[in-house]
């Protein structure tokens, strides 16, 4: 896991904010992990299962999830890179040992594993915890 987890901190998580719900965020999307793809040697790409609370549902919060997912794979797709997801409880109880862990407890974890100088910002430590999920589950 080591040489896996070696690779994991060297690669650039990239966080990119556009307006949300537009078309041009799908595209955005697609287009920054699509440049992503090619300028890197990538071997696998995790993402996190989408998961949608049944005692909350949010269709709108449903319908941004779907398009950034549907970017993502397609830009993956037409790379030919393999595809993996986990589940949200799979990531956080690989990386913290509970399912239900909070944000901080993922950062905190992720910093710690992967011996960083500060805690990631969230949405890096969530995209760092699934690859340390992935390292640990492929060996």
């Amino acid at each position: 896991m080591k040489a896996l987890v070696q690779r994991v901190t060297e690669a650039t998580v990239h966080i990119n904010r556009t307006p949300i719900g537009s078309i041009q965020q799908g595209l955005c999307i697609f287009l920054g992990i699509k440049e992503i793809l090619e300028n890197n040697l990538i071997d696998i790409v995790v993402i996190e299962r989408a998961f949608m609370r049944p005692d909350r549902p949010n269709p709108d919060a449903a319908i941004k999830l779907g398009t950034a997912r549907g970017a993502i794979i397609s830009a993956v797709g037409i790379q030919e890179i393999p595809i993996i997801d986990y589940s949200p409880n799979q990531i956080k109880k690989t990386v913290v040992g509970q399912g239900h862990a909070s944000k901080d407890q993922v950062s905190f974890m992720v910093q710690r594993l992967l011996k960083l100088n500060k805690a990631p910002q969230a949405d890096a430590a969530d995209a760092l915890a699934g690859a340390i999920c992935h390292a640990y589950h492929s060996l």
